[in-house]
């Protein structure tokens, strides 16, 4: 049989090809024609959800944009003089070369040495930042970080209108990282202030500011936890934890709830990539705002000083003393102090301070720290299988105040930029480690200072200094007395259970 082939194809095959086409094309259709079949329909009462939460959005960018300000700072370095690499020797004599004598006879001989001679001058260089701020009231004073101004020489603040001010700074607070500044300026939007303490985790927020830049960029997120500290950014703590997106350039941003209220001051972000990974970090309005009250008024910050010394409640403690919930245990209260003369006791649990409930020693440290001096509160405290109400005049925090702090278990190190806790069986438990090591163990690291740098963090534990073991904090105190801290000393420092040497130095 004559079999003929058309471009490969045999004849004789045709009734078993086209069967398969046929095949093919059945199979080939079935899915074109569920592919054309309509998708279920979304209903209305989830779009109305969805439209209402988008418009929510849309609403509070509007309003609370006008409000967030883009910063720019400037810091002029002086940069040591680049040094001429010395001339090789020549045959004319010591720094001559064959033209030496044409500019002579031009310029004069002395000119010509002259400027040989002449030492360079210093080189300028300007290294610029961006960062954000929030306009909370009229008279132009805008709230920001003070690591966003610290060291600045110039400061620029942009308005959403494009208008652009110089900036003088009106106050600044380390221990909060927060400043304040100024601006000349009319026609100002002024953010509306919340309340900070009424947020709840999962609560929505939105972060407005100028992320690497970028100006009124708006992300949204929810609030992820609330009254995060020792993450040795500022000595007084208390976040409100994002997952809004927030970048560098964030910085002194707001974060705002769904009234278009500024619940938060946007300070910083954990990352490893140097861009946002979820994890971002605001200080409190309300915190925020008394800073900056006092800021504006008087120039600096007043503290409340009350001279207790507390410490975290455990689950364990908490039941030992037949107490359930949360609060502020007190191990100690300093003579004549406001706590001693209000009646508060050591063993005192403090559960409400001023109407407010008090969570943990973090929460009750600051609500102190944020009341002015002189002013009379309530604090509702539980003991002896009781809860007992007391009256307390808030004293001012200065330097007897913190003098008077550190005596006892604890003890503030200003020239070392950190507070130590004598290690007792609670906090050796806490941290998994036998209480038989003694020590001191570091609740707070002031941030850039000399522990800082020399890698000391909150939860170290600090076994000797120099060649001598310590067992709590009044002989950490007098151990370093006995040392010239700007030659430096050798601790020994317990950390993730290792033991490692650390060297630190006051003046460098």
């Amino acid at each position: 049989m004559t079999r003929t082939r058309i471009r490969g194809f045999s004849l004789a095959a045709a009734p078993t090809l086209i069967a398969a086409i046929a095949l093919g094309a059945l199979t080939l259709h079935t899915p074109i024609a569920r592919s054309q079949e309509r998708a279920p329909e979304i209903s209305e009462e989830a779009l109305h959800h969805a439209r209402s939460l988008s418009e929510a959005f849309r609403e509070v960018s509007r309003a609370s944009a006008h409000s967030v300000v883009n910063i720019r700072t400037v810091r002029i370095e002086q940069m040591p003089p680049r040094q001429r690499l010395a001339p090789p020797p020549s045959p004319f004599g010591p720094g001559r070369s064959p033209f030496d004598e044409m500019f002579e006879r031009f310029f004069g001989e002395q000119h010509f040495d002259q400027q040989r001679q002449e030492p360079q001058q210093p080189q300028r260089r300007e290294r610029s930042g961006v960062a954000s701020g929030v306009i909370i009231d009229d008279s132009g004073h805008v709230l920001t970080n003070n690591h966003v101004v610290q060291g600045a020489d110039e400061i620029e603040v942009t308005l959403h209108d494009r208008r652009t001010f110089s900036a003088t700074v009106i106050g600044t607070d380390p221990q909060t990282d927060l400043a304040v500044l100024r601006i000349d300026a009319s026609g100002l939007a002024p953010a509306r202030l919340g309340d900070s303490d009424a947020l709840e985790v999962g609560d929505w927020v939105l972060a407005i500011g100028n992320p690497f830049g970028f100006e009124q960029t708006v992300t949204a997120g929810i609030v992820s936890a609330k009254g995060r500290s020792q993450l040795g950014l500022a000595d007084f703590e208390y976040f409100i934890q994002t997952d809004a997106a927030i970048n560098p350039g964030n910085s002194g941003g707001a974060l705002v709830n769904l009234e278009g209220q500024v619940v938060g001051i946007n300070t910083a972000i954990t990352t490893r990539t140097g861009g946002a990974l979820g994890i971002g970090f605001a200080i409190p309005i309300n915190m925020a705002r008394h800073v900056a009250d006092s800021l504006i008024d008087t120039g600096d910050v007043e503290r409340g000083f009350l001279g207790v010394q507390i410490q975290p409640l455990t689950p364990e403690i908490a039941e030992s003393f037949g107490h359930t919930g949360g609060g502020a245990l007190i191990g100690d209260v300093a003579e004549n102090s406001p706590a001693a003369r209000a009646g508060l006791q050591p063993g005192d649990i403090v559960t409400r301070f001023n109407g407010r409930p008090v969570r943990d020693m973090n929460e009750f440290r600051n609500y102190v720290a944020s009341t002015s001096p002189g002013s009379s509160v309530e604090i509702h405290v539980f003991r002896d299988g009781s809860r007992t109400t007391l009256q307390a005049e808030i004293g001012r925090l200065d330097d007897r105040a913190a003098q008077a702090m550190r005596d006892g278990d604890t003890a503030a190190i200003e020239e070392l930029g950190v507070v130590v806790e004598t290690l007792t069986p609670e906090a050796a438990a806490r941290m998994g480690v036998s209480e038989d090591i003694g020590g001191v163990f570091i609740t707070e690291v002031t941030p850039g200072s000399v522990a800082a740098r020399a890698g000391l963090r909150p939860g170290h534990l600090l076994i000797e200094v120099g060649a001598r073991r310590i067992t709590d904090a009044n002989e950490f105190r007098e151990a370093l007395d006995a040392y010239d801290l700007t030659r430096g000393v050798r601790l020994q420092v317990l950390a993730d259970g290792v033991r490692r040497y650390l060297f630190v130095r006051v003046g460098r």
